[in-house]
């Protein structure tokens, strides 16, 4: 498959909406998969929407070594509570509903 020369790129660029930093078609193989070039990240969520947009976003997993020994302690007494059924109530966040309408002006 023949490269996009650099002034095609440019000219394509200059079409794409403002959040977009480049585009390409693709093809899913045998197995129904796709393969993704020049990809930064090793991990991505998807998500496939109701109109069969599919949604990556990256994720960078941290090995549990990584994580603070504290950190790692209050997550393993969530976890238990949330076992034992030990768990807070349900928050309204309607009051905060101001706030974000304040922000959004």
């Amino acid at each position: 498959m023949p490269k996009a020369s650099s002034a095609r790129k440019r000219a394509a660029a200059e079409d794409l909406p403002a959040n977009v930093v480049f585009e390409r078609d693709i093809r899913l193989d045998a197995k129904k998969r796709a393969t993704l070039t020049g990809a930064e990240f090793e991990h991505y969520h998807m998500m496939v929407q109701n109109d069969g947009t599919i949604v990556l976003e990256p994720r960078v997993l941290a090995r549990p070594a990584t994580v603070a020994p504290r950190t790692l302690a209050m997550m393993d007494e969530s976890v238990a509570n949330l076992e034992k059924g030990s768990v807070g109530g349900a928050i309204d966040f309607a009051r905060y509903r101001g706030l974000l309408d304040a922000d959004e002006e």
